[in-house]
C-alpha cells in the first residue's frame, strides 16, 4: 500500500532513516560509491516502502506527489517496485559526498525532490 512521507529536519529519529538502493531493474555492489548522474531509489528501513511519485498533485502542497509505496513481501520489496521509485542524484563533482549539496531528480516526471 501507499504511506505518507512527511519532511523531518532531524537525524535523531530512527523513523527518519532511508537506504539507498540501486535503480529499478540494476544491481550494484554494497558500499559502492555513487556517482552524480547515477539513478538510485530510497527504502524507508522501518516500513520497507519506497520513496515513489507519478505525475499526480499533492493535496496539501499542491506540488508533485511523494509517497511511500510497497511492501516487504515481494513484488515492491527488497527485489521489487518500479520505475516510478527511480531518483537520479543531481551533484557537482564525480560522486555523492556527505554533507555536499545534492538534489535528487525523479527520473520518470522530470521533477525534483524538495
Amino acid at each position: 500500500g501507499q504511506q505518507v512521507v512527511t519532511l523531518k529536519k532531524t537525524n535523531a529519529d530512527l523513523s527518519s532513516l532511508w537506504q539507498v538502493q540501486e535503480g529499478y531493474q540494476s544491481t550494484c555492489k554494497v558500499g559502492k560509491t555513487i556517482s552524480c548522474g547515477e539513478i538510485v531509489r530510497f527504502m524507508h528501513l522501518a516500513t520497507k516502502k519506497r520513496l515513489h511519485s507519478h505525475d499526480f498533485r499533492s493535496a496539501l502542497s499542491q506540488a508533485q506527489e511523494v509517497s511511500g509505496f510497497g511492501d516487504d513481501t515481494g513484488e515492491y520489496g527488497v527485489e521489487g517496485g518500479d520505475k516510478s521509485d527511480d531518483w537520479q542524484v543531481i551533484c557537482d563533482g564525480e560522486y555523492w559526498v556527505s554533507n555536499e549539496k545534492v538534489q535528487f531528480l525523479h527520473v520518470e516526471t522530470g521533477a525534483y525532490l524538495r
